[in-house]
């Protein structure tokens, strides 16, 4: 059973756990030990369970009856639970002190069944389409916490940015949001079945950034659970055309939203996200399905579409087709995902989609103007691609 935070010393032969690193900056005390509790540490430390802790400790006691055995018992589970109270271990439940007044929502996004626990006020109206009427046996529960965990949990740093650092320790990946105002933290278990926001006390002058903050912050969780689905967000702004969902992606400010207005202005295509779409990956094929996220754009909704194909565009003075290699169709399709990075293993998961779409959908680039022309000669493309 691992421990964490306190180091066993012995101040003038009396024995004492001192906390270190993230126990001193959270001012955890010192615990003045006994002998038995001396025992008991060094049972924690080479014992993975209770049960196997208490049976090597009333071996190496042998109490002479059982009163003895049972007080004995008694003495170690009492000394465990005191060192929990320290968050000293490394199995410990979510700290969660939820609202007084909250609210259960259950809503499922492409399949997966989530349900939030907090309050009512800071949860999205975006939410609504993929609202549902079942909470039991949610995949995933998310709760709103008023206060920051008492003990601040560590672990390695996958990601550092300007934005949000994350870390992974055994039993948990945490989101520590560097620039929000009202949401400090985000802890999900690796379980996949828990996830606690906890944000700072709120006035309702607060809730509409609040809000605002705890919709982005569940989006990086719904990232992290859709890619366990072997599910992939792009960014890309998308059309529905003969019934296949065609995708556009791009770096912000290139002109998505201009190329799909210029399809909406020839074509009259609908719009189905402005900003992001979700990449399901079946045996045979690749469904875009409908998530809230989308941008500044307003656009998204909840159905299910084929995918069609993704077009990279590139800003250019004159429309072009540019044929890409298969290996620059995975690599660049790969390049506009935002699904997980954090690790090697997540690296390869998006690669191997990034591979399998570009065996199942149209993929090119366009080199393209602000112009009508763009559409038009895409327009073209697709339809000998559709065609063959």
């Amino acid at each position: 059973m691992k421990t964490y935070n306190y180091t066993l010393q012995y101040i003038d032969n009396i024995p004492y756990l001192i906390p270190f690193g993230q126990g001193i900056s959270d001012h955890i005390p010192s615990i003045l030990l006994n002998k038995t509790s001396v025992m008991i540490w060094d049972a924690i430390n080479v014992y993975e369970t209770n049960e196997e802790i208490v049976s090597h400790l009333i071996q190496t006691f042998q109490p002479d009856n059982e009163n003895e055995k049972i007080e004995l018992e008694n003495d170690i589970k009492q000394f465990m639970k005191h060192l929990e109270m320290y968050n000293i271990f490394d199995n410990q439940s979510f700290h969660v002190l939820v609202p007084y007044k909250t609210k259960n929502i259950a809503f499922h996004i492409a399949g997966i069944s989530m349900l939030y626990i907090g309050l009512e006020s800071l949860f999205s109206e975006n939410f609504a389409p993929f609202l549902s009427s079942e909470e039991s046996m949610p995949e995933i529960t998310i709760y709103t916490s008023l206060t920051l965990p008492h003990f601040k949990s560590v672990g390695t740093i996958l990601v550092r940015s300007d934005d949000i650092t994350i870390c992974e320790n055994d039993n948990e990946y945490i989101f520590i949001m560097n620039t929000y105002q009202y949401v400090k933290e985000c802890h999900l278990s690796k379980d996949d079945t828990t996830c606690v926001l906890y944000h700072n006390e709120l006035h309702p002058d607060d809730y509409k950034t609040a809000k605002e903050e705890v919709f982005h912050t569940i989006r990086f969780i719904f990232l992290y659970i859709a890619q366990r689905h072997n599910m992939f967000v792009i960014h890309s702004a998308s059309i529905l055309y003969k019934d296949k969902a065609w995708l556009f992606s791009a770096s912000s400010g290139t002109g998505k939203s201009t190329h799909t207005a210029l399809w909406k202005n020839l074509y009259h295509t609908p719009c189905i996200n402005g900003d992001l779409n979700l990449l399901a990956i079946t045996d045979t094929n690749v469904e875009v399905r409908g998530i809230p996220w989308c941008g500044t754009s307003g656009i998204s909704d909840n159905k299910t579409y084929p995918l069609g194909g993704i077009i990279l565009l590139k800003q250019h003075p004159i429309d072009k087709i540019q044929p890409l290699t298969q290996a620059e169709k995975i690599l660049y399709t790969m390049q506009r995902f935002i699904s997980p990075t954090w690790t090697k293993e997540m690296v390869q998961k998006n690669l191997n989609v990034a591979c399998f779409i570009s065996k199942h959908a149209m993929i090119t680039r366009l080199l393209c103007t602000k112009e009508s022309s763009s559409a038009q000669l895409i327009h073209a493309e697709i339809d000998k691609y559709e065609e063959q």
